[in-house]
């Protein structure tokens, strides 16, 4: 039905139906009706519509919203097949991890407006210091913990405090000796997307005094 709005006509629509339901893993929903098929598999089906004309331009809002881990890693292997494919595909998302993983080319909005734009690794690379260190601490901690530590940008979200650091072997050497051991768990990590996107929308980044 939706192929012949397309102006789609036998044989090319029955062949391009069967390769998008083997492209997106469908055949084994293949004869379940529409509403009995789960959130899931309706996403997949609505990505199956919207490329049955062979559009040069995909546009998905939201793709993997509500989508279990296993599910959004094999939607975002079918978006880099049709990336490979020659086919342009605009993604709106609130998942950094996904903007970082699928686009070559990233706009971050806020409040109707295009506050930062580039490549994902430009973005990061531009903006903050490439490692990332995580942990709770109180206010009061801070001086003590961040003494000698190169001056950094850091974000406080509650008792958590993250760090952008180019180097976190002092930082970490510091919690350490007044913890007197590892008992504060602490997480190094590559600063990503995400870390951007909370530095430009509002969440305000300190240097160290």
């Amino acid at each position: 039905v939706f192929g012949r709005y397309h102006l789609l006509r036998e044989p090319e629509l029955s062949r391009r139906a069967e390769e998008l339901i083997d492209f997106l893993e469908l055949r084994s929903h293949a004869r379940v009706p529409v509403r009995q098929l789960s959130g899931g598999f309706q996403r997949r089906l609505a990505v199956a519509l919207s490329l049955l004309n062979g559009p040069e331009l995909l546009i998905l809002d939201e793709p993997t919203t509500g989508l279990d881990p296993a599910m959004r890693l094999s939607l975002w292997s079918r978006i880099r097949e049709l990336r490979a494919a020659g086919t342009t595909v605009l993604i709106t998302t609130h998942y950094m991890d996904e903007a970082q993983r699928l686009c070559d080319q990233v706009a971050i909005v806020s409040a109707g407006k295009v506050i930062g734009a580039g490549a994902p690794a430009d973005l990061i690379a531009t903006r903050l210091a490439p490692e990332t260190v995580e942990f709770d601490c109180a206010p009061s901690e801070e001086a003590v913990l961040l003494d000698g530590v190169p001056s950094s940008q850091r974000l406080r979200v509650g008792r958590r405090l993250m760090l952008y650091l180019d180097d976190a072997t002092d930082l970490i050497e510091n919690v350490r000796r007044h913890d007197q051991g590892e008992r504060r768990p602490i997480i190094v990590r590559p600063t990503n997307l995400e870390d951007v996107y909370l530095s430009l929308t509002g969440t305000s980044l300190e240097g160290n005094p």
